[in-house]
């Protein structure tokens, strides 16, 4: 027995399923965030949370426009995903840098990720502030399935993509 961080335990108790956020600020710019902090709330209601960084750019645009998409990532689609894991939407283009694709399906407000499997179209329900990340808690508007293919895990934090 050895004591641990709470960090530590994080990577520790993975893996844990990778998804993409994707929002589009108030000029219509759209931006991915990578994120396995994500959870269902309520099965009747159709409600799902996620965090962010209270620093974060992702959180200051879904404060102000409300909405997002969640797209489950897949083996075809780690690797652009992930890039989006190393820089801030609010200096980066990460559409363009990393060469990602983005569609359109009715029922959502916001694009959602090409290649993608399950993706949910949301809206902003409530959120709270939780240390240093906020909680986000979002009305789900419509699912869709893009491609029925096996989503990816995240491994000792985000140092490994894969399927398990």
């Amino acid at each position: 027995m050895k004591e641990i961080s709470f960090g530590q335990s994080a990577a520790l108790s993975g893996p844990h399923l990778f998804a993409a956020i994707v929002t589009r600020n108030e000029a219509g710019q759209a931006n991915i965030m990578g994120v396995s902090w994500f959870s269902f709330v309520s099965m009747k209601d159709g409600k799902l949370l996620f965090c962010t960084s209270n620093k974060g750019y992702t959180g200051g645009v879904i404060q102000k426009t409300k909405k997002a998409s969640l797209c489950m990532v897949t083996e075809d689609i780690k690797e652009k995903v992930l890039q989006c894991c190393t820089c801030s939407g609010s200096a980066t283009n990460k559409i363009e840098a990393f060469g990602i694709s983005l569609d359109t399906y009715d029922g959502f407000d916001v694009p959602v990720v090409s290649g993608a499997g399950v993706c949910w179209a949301l809206e902003l329900s409530d959120s709270m502030i939780a240390g240093d990340h906020t909680i986000y808690v979002m009305d789900v508007k419509k699912t869709i399935l893009l491609e029925d293919k096996p989503h990816v895990m995240a491994f000792d934090g985000y140092k490994r993509l894969a399927t398990v």
